[in-house]
C-alpha cells in the first residue's frame, strides 16, 4: 500500500488532499494506513467487508477494527489508538461502541471522507450554526448597506492576502492553506458586506449572524 501511494503521489501535479491531510495532522505512516482502511471500507463494502472477516478470523467482524490495523498494517504502534493522537483527538475516525475498545468498529468521519474524494462542504456540525454567504453585486451596492471607505479598503485587503497566498503557492495551493479571516464588531449589515465583496474570489463565507 505504502509503495503504491507513494508512486502515485509522485506523478501528481499537486498536493494530494491524503497528503494535505497527513502534513496538517502530522500523522504517522499507520495512522495513515487506518484511515485508508477505514476509507476502502466505505467504498468498496462489500470486499473489505469480506477481507476483514477474513483476516480476524471472525465472520462477525466484518469491519475495520484497531486489532485488525495492529496485525495487518506495517509499523503499528498502540498509542495511536489513544485520545491524545490525531486520528481520535481530532475526530478523523469514529469508534462505534462495541465491548472492547481494540475490536469496536472503526469508521471514517463522514466530513473527512468528502474532504479526500475532493468534496468540499460545511461539517454537519455547524449545521444550523453557521450558514453560506454569497456574493450579490446588488447587496453592496444597496444604499442601507453601502461599505464606507474603511470597510472596501478591509474588503480590498482580505481579497489582497489570499491572492498573494495563492500566488506563492499556485503549483500546490489548497483552500485550505488559505488564511481563516473572522470579522468583528457590531454592524452584522456591513460585515456580510465585507465578506460577500471578498467573495468575489469565488470562495465561499460563512455566517454565524443570527444564530
Amino acid at each position: 500500500m505504502r509503495a503504491a501511494l507513494e508512486a502515485a503521489a509522485a506523478i501528481m501535479p499537486a498536493t494530494s488532499a491524503l497528503e494535505q491531510l497527513c502534513s496538517t495532522f502530522n500523522l504517522t505512516n499507520f495512522e495513515r494506513d487506518v484511515l485508508l482502511l477505514c476509507v476502502g471500507m466505505e467504498l468498496e463494502t462489500m470486499t473489505f467487508a469480506s477481507l476483514c472477516a477474513q483476516a480476524q478470523s471472525e465472520s462477525q467482524l466484518s469491519y475495520p477494527t484497531f486489532n485488525l490495523a495492529m496485525s495487518a498494517l506495517a509499523a503499528p504502534h498502540w498509542n495511536a489508538i489513544s485520545p491524545n493522537r490525531p486520528l481520535r483527538r481530532s475526530s478523523l475516525i469514529e469508534v462505534v461502541r462495541g465491548k472492547t475498545l481494540t475490536y469496536s468498529p472503526l469508521r471514517i468521519n463522514e466530513r473527512i471522507l468528502h474532504y479526500l474524494m475532493g468534496v468540499d462542504g460545511l461539517d454537519e456540525y455547524f449545521k444550523g450554526i453557521i450558514e453560506p454567504v454569497s456574493y450579490s453585486g446588488e447587496l453592496v451596492r444597496s444604499p442601507s448597506v453601502a461599505l464606507a471607505e474603511s470597510h472596501s479598503t478591509l474588503a480590498s485587503q482580505i481579497a489582497g492576502l489570499w491572492s498573494n497566498n495563492w500566488l506563492h503557492q499556485q503549483s500546490t495551493f489548497s483552500i485550505d492553506q488559505l488564511p481563516i479571516v473572522q470579522l468583528c464588531g457590531s454592524e452584522v449589515a456591513a460585515k456580510v458586506a465585507i465578506a460577500s465583496t471578498a467573495s468575489e474570489l469565488s470562495l465561499t463565507w460563512f455566517s454565524s449572524e443570527g444564530r
